[in-house]
């Protein structure tokens, strides 16, 4: 069980890093599916922990503002 938590948090951050990199938002989106069960571990811990549930959010729009830009010409 726990190398499926290393698998997904491994693809989650070599996505994420992939997608930063090339600066696409369907990795981005791809990588917050993959941090989704991690993250959603982590809400029922106490506070200060509890914020690492909201990083899908945070990945979200990211995608968002990269699609955003890349469709913006100037």
């Amino acid at each position: 069980m726990l190398f499926l938590w290393y698998g997904s948090i491994i693809a989650a951050l070599a996505t994420l890093t992939y997608g930063l990199s090339r600066r696409s938002p369907k990795y981005l989106v791809i990588s917050t599916l993959l941090f989704l069960p991690f993250s959603y571990y982590f809400l029922g811990f106490p506070v200060a922990i509890r914020y690492i549930g909201l990083l899908p959010i945070a990945l979200l729009f990211l995608a968002f503002v990269m699609n955003h830009r890349s469709k913006v010409t100037v």
